[in-house]
């Protein structure tokens, strides 16, 4: 009897040629036993927020260890998968280019106390320090060893940082405000002194052209630098916004987030500095920090509990979520490009990792006592790095993987 291929009569044979000449042979040994017994996993071998280890037999589930795993005991977990006979051939790749302990806690010098600024220059972290005189540290990600300098007297509270892709900008949260450009090789640096009453200047962003710096004055002004001179012009807006703590670049326009119960945040256009006004209705204290994931900017307030709004970018609409009780008083937050990180200003600290499609918690990470304050964030592209606001200050860098984070 004739087989039928797509409703047409077709011999056997046929269809054996049609499937051969179709798709490359498949090498069964290359990824499984010759014979077909392959390891399994049997039910309970392997429980949540475990490792998955190669017995010499199967596969088996092992307790993290206490601090998580060091690179060498990833490096022996590698080379123990890369002698399983039927081992997928990415896991027999012997790059290994992170340490992938899921915590490290990097303890500043003494004096180098209460970070409140964060930034990431393509190869260092900058973390800048809310002290008088000023200062900013550049950490090497790779051990967390750090140089630094230290402004000179009357030049304090460092509360910004952003990178332009040549120059580190911070600003100083004085009266009136100061910013900084500096060169990241050797800290050699220019400040410029705002007119009088800009004071307190404080957020910081750079929108791919131009730096902007918020003062957190009432009403809240914000200022638009000329990278090449540091000139700027100044807008002030209207007596509704009050005290600007933040500002963010979506791609298209700056957001800004001011102080309040309720709180309320601008969306301006960069060109021209005018600007659109929100209020976070249901929300209670300050906008603290904002970031944005690709798609939409997502702001946390100083409340308690904390809360965290997804803005969406076209109309300034939002969606607010309240952390748990004990979450309390955001003041950092970043993103991966896949979730959303939020620092409690507790003690100890807390790291809560949100899904931006519904701001649905994920994960609450407690700090380690005395590890408080995780207030300024960042990613690297491989690991979210969160300065603590202590004295001296303690800077924890958290892998992507290892079952924490």
């Amino acid at each position: 009897m004739a087989n039928n291929f797509l409703g047409f009569p077709v011999s056997r044979a046929k269809i054996a040629d049609m499937i051969t000449g179709s798709a490359p042979p498949i090498e069964h040994a290359a990824n499984h036993l010759p014979n077909g017994s392959d390891p399994v996993v049997d039910p309970g071998d392997i429980s949540n927020d475990q490792l998955v280890q190669w017995n010499g037999t199967k596969y088996v589930g092992i307790a993290v260890p206490a601090g998580g795993l060091s690179e060498a005991q990833v490096l022996a977990l590698f080379a123990a998968h890369s002698a399983i006979p039927n081992a997928h051939p990415h896991y027999k790749d012997p790059l290994l280019k992170y340490q992938l302990q899921p915590t490290e806690y990097f303890t500043f010098a003494s004096g180098m106390n209460e970070a409140f600024a964060i930034c990431f220059d393509g190869r260092y972290i900058w973390v800048g320090f809310d002290t008088s005189p000023a200062k900013v540290a550049k950490v090497d990600p790779r051990d967390g060893s750090y140089t630094s300098y230290t402004f000179e007297a009357g030049h304090n509270k460092c509360q910004g940082l952003v990178f332009d892709g040549t120059d580190i900008w911070g600003t100083l949260c004085i009266s009136p405000g100061e910013f900084f450009k500096m060169d990241p090789a050797d800290f050699s640096n220019t400040i410029y002194t705002m007119d009088t009453g800009e004071n307190n200047a404080s957020g910081i962003c750079f929108d791919g052209s131009n730096i902007w710096v918020g003062c957190s004055v009432s009403p809240g002004k914000y200022a638009k630098v000329a990278p090449a001179d540091g000139t700027y012009s100044i807008y002030t807006a209207d007596a509704a916004y009050t005290y600007t703590r933040c500002l963010c670049f979506d791609g298209q326009f700056i957001w800004a987030g001011f102080y309040g119960n309720p709180p309320t945040y601008i969306r301006i256009n960069p060109l021209t500095g005018a600007y659109t006004g929100f209020t976070l209705t249901g929300a209670t204290a300050d906008i603290r920090m904002m970031c944005f994931d690709g798609e939409r900017i997502f702001a946390c307030t100083t409340s308690e509990p904390a809360d965290v709004a997804r803005i969406l970018p076209a109309d300034g609409t939002f969606t607010l979520q309240s952390l748990d009780g004990g979450e309390d008083k955001a003041y950092g937050i970043a993103t991966d490009g896949h979730h959303i990180f939020v620092g409690t200003s507790t003690e100890p600290g807390m790291i809560i990792k949100l899904d931006p499609a519904d701001l649905t918690i994920m994960h609450t990470y407690t700090l380690l006592t005395g590890f408080n304050d995780p207030r300024a964030m960042v990613f690297d592209g491989t690991h979210l790095w969160a300065a603590g606001h202590g004295t001296p200050s303690i800077l924890m860098r958290f892998a992507m993987t290892g079952g924490v984070i």
